[in-house]
């Protein structure tokens, strides 16, 4: 036996729509909003889902890039090679500056196997540093930039200061009061470091 006349309709709809040809909507009864039939509304909801455009795909390289610079980035914070240059400048400065009042001009081999290790942690975070700019990354504050190459001079100052330094044998010369010049230097460039930090993490 034939069901309601819904159904039917419903079908004629399905099967106009399949071949192509233009089919025959029946007219709602007065007072009652014309819907759709059941057929042609799993059409409508599938069109959207046939039809939208597939998903943006970053770059290729993008996730890579972000990466690295996310590394160069904790690289360049690390407290390892923020506070132990910071505060092993300071100690070499105490040291050098007791040794100073001691009546000692020159400074133990030590020392300055201390500062080359400095220096050494100073090259890793200036590289990355360096880094982080030439990828587009910049600080809070220009201020930080600016401490930054204070630092760098500073470590240069440093390293060409040590026994057989071209800094020493071509514009101090000899006799060099290594404790007191150093005390002043290493004390410099470990508040150099610090304020370098305070413009990079705090960014006054």
């Amino acid at each position: 036996m034939p069901g309601p006349a819904a159904d039917y309709s419903a079908l004629r709809e399905a099967s106009c729509w399949l071949a192509g040809r233009p089919q025959r909507r029946e007219q709602a009864p007065p007072g009652r909003p014309e819907q759709a039939p059941p057929g042609r509304q799993r059409a409508l909801q599938r069109a959207p889902l046939q039809n939208a455009a597939p998903p943006e795909e970053p770059l290729p390289g993008a996730s890579y890039c972000a990466g690295a610079m996310t590394t160069l980035l904790a690289l360049h914070g690390t407290a390892l090679l923020v506070w132990l240059p910071a505060i092993g400048n300071l100690v070499l400065a105490l040291l050098a500056g007791l040794a100073a009042l001691a009546g000692r001009r020159t400074l133990p081999a030590l020392f300055w196997a201390a500062l080359l290790v400095l220096l050494a942690l100073l090259a890793v975070q200036a590289a990355a540093g360096l880094a982080l700019v030439a990828g587009g990354a910049r600080p809070r504050t220009a201020l930080h930039l600016l401490y930054g190459v204070l630092v760098a001079v500073g470590a240069v100052v440093q390293y060409g200061l040590r026994p057989g330094g071209w800094l020493r044998r071509r514009v101090i010369g000899e006799p060099f009061r290594e404790a007191r010049v150093m005390a002043l230097v290493c004390l410099t460039e470990g508040a150099l470091i610090l304020r370098a930090w305070m413009t990079g993490a705090l960014g006054r």
